[in-house]
Order: C-alpha cells, then structure tokens, then sequence
C-alpha cells in the first residue's frame, strides 16, 4: 500500500480547468481550495475577468497566491488539456431528478479517477456559472464525474464544485 505522500503525488497528474470564469474572486478562491487539496496545476479557458485584482488575490493569500500566479490562461479547451490523456467534466447533477449528463461520455466515479491519476494526466473541467460548453468542447470530454446536489439550490458556484469534488477525491486517495 502507497504511503500517504505517495498516494499525494498522484494529485501531481491533475490539473483543474476553469472554462469561462468570470468572477475573480471565485478563481481567487479555487486557487486557494488547488492549494488547500495539494493541487498544482491550473488552467483558466478564456477567463471573462482579471484573475490578477484585488479581488483575486484576496482570496489566494499564502501558497494558495503563488497557485494563482501560476495558473495559466488559453483561449480554447484544446489548448488547456495538452498533455492530459483524460478529459473529465464535472456535471451537477440533481438528486432524484433530472441529470445533465451526455450520453457520449462515460461516468465515472472518484474510484476510477484516483485508478487513472496513478498513471495519467487528467484534466477535471469545471465550468463557470451560466455557461455552458460549446459542441466543440463538449466533444473533448470523454468522461463525466457527476456531482450530486439537492433541489433547494440545485446549481454550486464554480468554486464550491471544485471544493466538493477536491475534498471527495482527497478521501478516496487516503481511504478515509
């Protein structure tokens, strides 16, 4: 069995896709959350706010603003996951009701993603409030990790699915 360090370098092949944020201080905040969950990597796709204001980085202070300053932007998906073998997009998905899930894309559970971390680089895409991802984009995806939410407020702001989805894969690598 991996030590807990090793189980954590596993995080060293993931990186976390925001597609279209446009609040600075959510990304400000999922950086702050990559930081949080030992997570290095970070790619911005056309980020509809500026990721270095004051807003930002009020939210990523310490090593979580450091993670900020690393993250990298692009205009286009294709460009934010090369190099990943493996494009998951995370959907909310409403608990006894209607799921977002496209059909063309397997689901997969946090299970399977700690399995292909041990081995590949994975891309776990996260889109911005009110977006949505283009056909194009959409057919990049080939799996899909469900996040299950209740009808009260059945939509997570961007931040909040990262935190959810982070501190669920952290339990599954360490088999708490």
């Amino acid at each position: 069995m991996q030590s807990m360090p090793g189980k954590l370098s596993q995080l060293d092949h993931l990186t976390i896709v925001l597609v279209r944020p446009s609040s600075a201080s959510e990304v400000g905040a999922v950086a702050r959350l990559m930081a949080n969950f030992a997570v290095k990597r970070g790619v911005l796709v056309s980020p509809k706010c500026d990721i270095n204001s004051a807003e930002a980085r009020s939210l990523a202070t310490g090593s979580s603003a450091v993670t900020l300053a690393t993250m990298s932007q692009t205009k286009n998906l294709s460009s934010a996951i090369a190099g990943s073998k493996v494009l998951v997009r995370v959907s909310q998905t409403l608990i006894g009701g209607t799921s977002s899930e496209d059909k063309s894309q397997e689901v997969v559970d946090l299970k399977w993603l700690v399995e292909r971390l041990s081995s590949e680089d994975v891309s776990l895409l996260f889109i911005a409030d009110g977006e949505r991802l283009t056909d194009s984009e959409a057919s990049q995806c080939s799996h899909q990790l469900q996040l299950h939410v209740g009808s009260m407020m059945p939509e997570l702001k961007l931040s909040h699915s990262v935190a959810a989805i982070l501190a669920q894969l952290m339990k599954t690598l360490v088999g708490a």
